[in-house]
Formats: C-alpha cells, structure tokens, sequence
C-alpha cells in the first residue's frame, strides 16, 4: 500500500451526537439521517428529512458540521462519505460523524476522496460489526489506514476527483430541474387541467359563454408552454359536468402502457455480464450494478427495449427508472421492479411523467399490502387496472414533442455521470498507488467521454 497515516492522525475535530436519537419538531432545521449520505452523491440529499427547533438546535448538540467537513456513516452503510457544503443549513442525526482534515497533514480534498475510494472502502468493510444492522465503531477510527503520497500528488489527485465529481453533481442539479418541469407541464396539462381553466376564463372575462363553477374558482398561472398555437388548439374551452375538459376521456394505465413480465434466471449464463437493475443500485445512485450471471442467485425480469421500470415495493419512495438504451449488456431487473413498455402513440415522456406525478404515486401507496412497513407492495394486476389518466389522445404527441427533449437530455446526463463516476472510481486507487499519474488519468477520464 506504501507509505499510509491512520485516520484520527490527520483530523482535527471529530463531531460526533451521541448515539440516540435527537428531539424532533414539525419545523426549524432539517436533520439529515444516515439515508441522506451516499458515495454516489457529492453532497448530502434530503430524503424523509426530519426537524429540530431553535433550542435543541442551541442546546442538545455537541456540535456541528462546518462547510468542507466530510460527513461519515457509521451505523447502517458505514463508511459512506459525503462533503457538507458552503453555505450548510442541516444538522446531523445519530449514527455519522463529521470530521474536519487537519490541512497540515493531508489535503482536505484527497482525504475525502481516499475515504471513498476502494482501498479505504475495503478496510472499513472488513472491519465492521453486526450482520442485521451493521456498523463501524468510532473507535476503529485509529486502525483505518489512509494512503498518503506525497502533497503535490494529494493536490492534484484531491482535485481531479473534486472536479469530476462536480460535474456529477452539475448534471444531477440539472437533472432535477429538468424533471420537475416535466412534473409541472404534466400536472398542469393532465392534473389541473390549466390551459381548459385558462380558455375558459378568459372566454368568461371577455363576456364569452357562462362557464361552470369550476373554470372560475380556480385561479390560473398558465405554463408558457401551453401557449404556442398549435398547442392551445388543442385543448377545449370549458369543463365538462364531471370537472374534466370537454371530449376528453379517461385512461386505464393498460391502455397507455403494456406491462411485461418476461423472466430470465441469469444463473444459466455463469459468465455474462449482466446490467442489473436492482432496488440498492437504484437507491445508491441510480446506476445498475454490473454483475455475472453466476453472482444472480434468483430468477429477474427480462427488461424489453423501451421499458420504463416501476418500483411496486413500498411506493410512497419514489422509484422509476429507465434502462440505458441502447442497451450495452444484456439487462435484467429486480422483481420488485414492473416493467412497463408505453404504447406506440402514447411515448415515453407522458408514462414517465405519469409515474413521477404526486397523485398517482399517493393512489399507489394506498393501494399496498402487507403488514411490514418495509415490505408492502402493490399488486401488478391492480396497478395497470388503474384509472390514471384523463385526455385526449391527440394531445399525447405533443406533450411528447415538448417534454421528449427534456427526458433525452435527462438520459444523456445520467450517462455522462455514469461514465465519469465509472472512470474516477476506476481510476483514483491506481493515481493513489502512483500506478498512474493525473496527467494520465485525466487523458483516460477526456477518452473516456
């Protein structure tokens, strides 16, 4: 491993909040939990985030994290790492610690990335306790072994994985801009009914036909989008008796998508390597996990060409995924996983909006069976059944044409972060060994892309 310093050496502070669990209020500052920090995210999420008020904020803690601090799992997924950004506006529960880099003995940067890297991660998974809920003692801090080249190497490898990482992050910040205008334009085309109640009350002001109650107690903020032409046409002037546009009709999810359910036992192809597409990829960073055959020990879904993947398990977490197309290895997906394939003149946008909107994903969750709450699920046959849609199918091509772009470009940046996280994680044991040097890792990482 060459020349290596434990890691309580090169810290110089360590925040740690007790072992139990923090008093919690419906509001004040969020307080991250364990399921926040991933090594597939740069900076903590905020997922099922809880609150604390301004006095337990002041008195209960021992302290906190300050911005360029690296945030570390200890109980749970122990040894997943996260940097707290500049500005920070969460504190940490139980189960993690912060640690601060002393800049004298180790190059910030670097320490984060030797942390995550495998040589670390393989440590610390030897090292770790329990089998139900496993975790790393904070004791064992002083037995974990950090590489350390020299500092110019530190700076340089430090800087590389920061920069990569970034723009990970950059892609994962448009991404998600991305599709929650997705969401909008679905929920104001299909949910709201806007554009209807938009015609509709403008006929009203210009002293047009008498609309229903409906069209004018609601106030409207049109999206820009609805407003081109040849998409205004499309939408009718008014509500029917019912509260839905005039003309338009309901969906079943069966008539918008075929559900497949073809299954492969990837066992029987010992030596293929399989993308597979399973709940923990899903949740640690939205990329499949490439395995053998030989190491996928129960029966998967065959995913057909243009499947769009639905999470039946617990569904109030939100889990909808689509494979890499084309396809680079053969793919196969959990069963947990519904694979959905949207007809031809439906598309692909209009499912993955749908599947992503707040309201059907309420319906699925009080649909669910099972007594666990970390095992209920919803029944497939139940689910395409579903009445999910009101519309008029003229207007699926042009949602198609408007939020396509969107989904592609969504696509191509999960992509690209693939492939830079592939290659970083790739490459960074081999520039900490010095196997490599960062001139030549970043060459690979511009080959690469």
């Amino acid at each position: 491993m060459g020349e290596t310093a434990l890691f309580t050496e090169l810290l110089l502070k360590i925040v740690d909040n007790r072992g139990r669990t923090c008093p919690t209020a419906s509001n004040g500052t969020p307080l991250i939990a364990t399921n926040c920090v991933k090594n597939g995210t740069l900076y903590p999420t905020y997922e099922n985030v809880r609150y604390v008020d301004e006095e337990t904020m002041s008195d209960w803690f021992r302290g906190h994290p300050m911005p360029g601090d690296i945030l570390f799992v200890c109980k749970g997924s122990p040894g997943q790492v996260c940097l707290v950004p500049d500005p920070i506006d969460f504190c940490i529960a139980q189960d993690m610690v912060s640690v601060r880099a002393d800049p004298r003995k180790i190059y910030p940067p670097y320490l984060f990335a030797a942390l995550r890297s495998s040589v670390v991660q393989n440590q610390i998974a030897n090292m770790h306790v329990g089998t139900m809920i496993p975790h790393f003692k904070k004791g064992d801090f002083d037995k974990l072994h950090i590489p350390m080249p020299d500092i110019q190497s530190q700076m340089s490898i430090g800087d590389l994985y920061l920069e990569l990482s970034n723009k990970i992050e950059l892609n994962r910040r448009i991404n998600e801009t991305l599709e929650a205008s997705a969401r909008a334009l679905f929920r104001d085309w299909f949910v709201d009914f806007g554009p209807v109640k938009a015609k509709a009350a403008a006929q009203a002001a210009l002293g047009g036909p008498a609309q229903n109650h409906q069209a004018k107690a609601v106030p409207v903020t049109p999206n820009p989008a609805t407003f081109a032409p040849e998409i205004w046409s499309l939408f009718p002037d008014a509500l029917d008796d019912e509260g839905k546009p005039e003309g338009w009709q309901e969906f079943r999810l069966d008539e918008l998508a075929d559900y497949r359910t073809g299954s492969i036992n990837p066992g029987n192809q010992p030596d293929t390597l399989f993308e597979h597409y399973s709940l923990p990829a899903y949740d640690a960073r939205e990329q499949p996990a490439l395995d053998l055959g030989s190491t996928i020990k129960s029966n998967k879904t065959q995913i057909p060409s243009g499947a769009i993947l639905l999470s039946k398990l617990n569904p109030e977490t939100p889990r909808v995924w689509i494979p890499d197309l084309p396809a680079a290895r053969p793919q196969v997906a959990s069963t947990e996983f519904l694979a959905f394939v949207p007809k031809k003149k439906v598309g692909m946008a209009l499912v993955y909006s749908l599947f992503n909107e707040t309201t059907f994903r309420q319906t699925l969750a009080g649909m669910v069976t099972g007594t666990s709450k970390s095992h209920q699920r919803v029944s497939p046959g139940a689910v395409t059944k579903l009445i999910v849609l009101t519309a008029d199918p003229q207007i699926f091509s042009t949602f198609e044409k408007v939020v396509g772009p969107m989904l592609d470009q969504i696509l191509a940046n999960r992509l690209q972060s693939r492939t830079l996280a592939q290659t970083r994680d790739m490459l960074l044991p081999k520039l900490m060994s010095g196997e490599i040097r960062v001139a030549d890792g970043a060459r690979a990482v511009d080959d690469a892309l």
